[in-house]
């Protein structure tokens, strides 16, 4: 936190005191924009090396002070909204020659029966706009293989997983993602619901196949950056002023998208009752093997009790994050909790009117790190 109000101090933002716009320093936006797209950019190349992911991938999601300002970077671009390896983990698929997915061509994911990656629970490959995050549209609002996503084993217990434009002869509808054929770099992320952790330090991931030659295809639209004004930070004060905003840009995004427009309002509980499709872009890389169920939380004036039903399913879990993105589980269908009815109040220490004292007829207490929470149930 103390290197963030340093990043923050030259723009004129100290705790204590007012902000005189005529005392800041001026950024160069051009500058800005250039150094927040080269560490994206970065980040989406280098999440897919397996030595990086593996140096990352322990304190991904975890709360404060277990993190690290390279894992909040990496999440908050890749997708800021996610749960510790305990609960999950996100192998990258690469391809087999080392070239970025590109929907120019097709792929084919192999896996035999002991490939099949160690989880617990369950499992599953979805397919994303390299750039946005988002699901590929298309008609059959299919994203995903898995056990939510449908998949169909071999006779053999292994699977093929097709990305194509046209569904290949012979290949089950469930292991099919389709794609348009066009000039857009893809993103694959593989997930494994509690994973088991000693297997997985054995396990390689899959990789994906080239399948097609190249096919002609429109690039995207590069939008020109604005004009520049007055150079005031140096390049590597702004680098540093962008990697330590990331965090906080991606999850005041997402939250406040969930908050207006998906729960509409704060202090306010919405359950989906179907798996999210391409046409929800609150967030990037959202999954499509669980259902959501999100609470947008202010506790600046006084506490909220969150209701916990009881769930008969495979997997559960309650994630909690602000907009500081550090991320705690308070509860888990691996830790034996959703067996019954539970009630948990959260609070942050600058909540009006509460000390953290014990209340009658609740189960768990929750302090937040921020003043505005989510509070977003997994139930596959």
């Amino acid at each position: 936190d103390q290197a963030v109000l340093a990043a923050y101090m030259p723009l004129g933002v100290e705790p204590g005191k007012a902000y005189d716009p005529e005392k800041v320093a001026k950024i160069d936006g051009k500058q800005v924009r250039e150094i927040a797209q080269k560490i994206q950019g970065d980040w989406l190349r280098d999440i897919t090396n397996q030595e990086i992911y593996d140096s990352v991938a322990p304190v991904i999601f975890q709360p404060k002070g277990e993190t690290s300002l390279d894992a909040l970077v990496a999440t908050s671009i890749t997708g800021p909204i996610g749960i510790p390896q305990e609960e999950a983990v996100y192998p990258q698929l690469v391809t087999t020659d080392g070239a970025p997915l590109n929907a120019q061509h097709d792929y084919v994911i192999r896996m035999s029966k002991d490939e099949m990656p160690p989880a617990k629970a369950f499992w599953s490959l979805t397919l994303y706009d390299l750039a946005e995050g988002f699901f590929i549209p298309n008609d059959r609002k299919k994203y995903s293989v898995g056990e939510n996503g449908g998949m169909k084993l071999d006779e053999d217990g292994g699977i093929e997983i097709h990305i194509a434009a046209e569904k290949p002869e012979g290949v089950p509808e469930e292991n099919w993602l389709p794609i348009e054929r066009k000039d857009l770099d893809l993103g694959s992320q593989v997930r494994l619901y509690v994973p088991d952790l000693e297997k997985l330090t054995t396990w390689t991931p899959p990789k994906a196949e080239k399948v097609t030659a190249p096919q002609a295809g429109t690039a995207p639209e590069t939008k020109q950056p604005d004009e520049a004004s007055a150079v005031a930070l140096d390049a590597k004060q702004i680098e540093n002023l962008v990697r330590r905003s990331y965090q906080y840009v991606a999850m005041y995004n997402v939250n406040n998208k969930c908050a207006d427009d998906q729960v509409k309002e704060w202090n306010k509980t919405l359950g989906k009752t179907e798996l999210l499709d391409h046409t929800v872009q609150v967030i990037a890389r959202p999954n499509n093997d669980t259902l959501y169920i999100a609470s947008m939380l202010d506790l600046r004036k006084e506490p909220v009790i969150l209701d916990m039903p009881a769930f008969d399913s495979k997997y559960v879990s309650l994630l909690v994050s602000g907009y500081d993105h550090y991320v705690t589980i308070p509860l888990a269908s691996r830790l034996g909790d959703f067996q019954k009815p539970t009630k948990i109040l959260f609070y942050t220490a600058r909540t009006e009117g509460y000390n953290s004292e014990a209340v009658e007829g609740i189960d768990k207490v929750f302090e937040g790190t921020c003043d505005f929470l989510q509070a977003t149930v997994r139930v596959m």
